[in-house]
């Protein structure tokens, strides 16, 4: 008699190594307030089967039980960070970064935002740092744009996560831009969600 049997497999032919896929996953996902307890999970794959997972908050060690989950309880508020690396039988790696958010309950106004220099209707020929504040007990996230007027397109000039009190917040280089109007725009964001936004016109003549 005769018997056969069948099965499939994956070749992938590669000049550099493939790393293998690293998810972390957090329960809620939306920031949380102090006390309130975050479900960590963290999953990789690859082409190569997985041979460890380590992961740290804040740079501290995480202990992950067999499925690759922890438990957080923050005790204060701000922002704390999970890294996690994954090490394949081939001893290739590969990461992730999330970060946990965390409300401050005293904080409840929106953040401070200001455009100092260049003065509002300014012509920029030059490299021009550009001055402001972002202020907020609990930020999250800022961002400097310059948009042409009358256009959709957004240029990123600088993005942050810290607090500035009459600073540098990026720079404007017009040897790279066209000439016209421009939008110069500020944004903040704390950890609630709460928005701030600043804007002042500017012309590029170079």
């Amino acid at each position: 008699g005769q018997a056969s049997t069948s099965r499939n497999f994956t070749i992938v032919v590669s000049h550099d190594d493939v790393r293998p896929s690293v998810l972390i996953d957090l329960t809620p996902s939306f920031p949380v307030g102090v006390g309130q307890p975050v479900q960590i999970r963290v999953v990789a794959s690859g082409v190569s089967p997985i041979e460890s997972i380590d992961a740290t908050l804040d740079g501290a060690p995480l202990l992950l039980d067999a499925q690759g989950r922890a438990k957080f309880t923050p005790k204060a508020p701000g922002k704390f960070v999970i890294e996690a690396i994954a090490t394949d039988e081939s001893g290739v790696a590969g990461e992730a970064t999330r970060t946990i958010r965390v409300r401050d309950a005293a904080d409840t106004r929106a953040p401070i935002v200001q455009l100092n220099l260049p003065p509002a209707n300014a012509t920029l020929s030059v490299l021009t740092d550009v001055v402001g504040s972002v202020l907020d007990s609990n930020l999250d996230l800022f961002n400097l744009t310059l948009s042409p007027v009358g256009s959709d397109d957004v240029l990123l000039l600088a993005t942050g996560a810290v607090t500035v009190g009459g600073g540098v917040l990026g720079q404007v280089d017009p040897q790279h831009l066209a000439n016209g109007a421009y939008e110069l725009t500020l944004t903040a964001t704390g950890i609630a969600g709460r928005r701030s936004v600043t804007s002042r016109g500017v012309e590029i003549n170079t």
